[in-house]
């Protein structure tokens, strides 16, 4: 199983919306008018990320996941901290 690491970023340039960002998945995000919508396109866009690296021949597997928030930030710009394999 993996696990979906996102953070819910709220109001991008004063805009209302809410981003959701992979801590783990270079490129993965999605955007929706509120957090409850964010999260539930999380589903759909995985799989749609997931078919954009089996065409570029770096598949994952993504059968079963969980989604874990692991933070909510609000405002025009933020900057998400190294993962403790770059510290390394």
């Amino acid at each position: 199983m993996v696990t979906l690491r996102v953070w819910l970023h709220r109001g991008h340039d004063g805009n209302p919306g809410v981003e959701a960002l992979g801590l783990d998945l270079l490129g993965f995000s999605t955007w929706a008018r509120s957090e409850t919508e964010v999260v539930e396109k999380l589903p759909a866009k995985l799989c749609e990320y997931s078919a954009w690296r089996s065409r570029h021949h770096i598949p994952i597997d993504i059968k079963t996941f969980d989604v874990e928030i692991v933070g909510r930030f609000k405002g025009d710009e933020i900057l998400l901290p190294p993962t403790s394999s770059q510290l390394k």
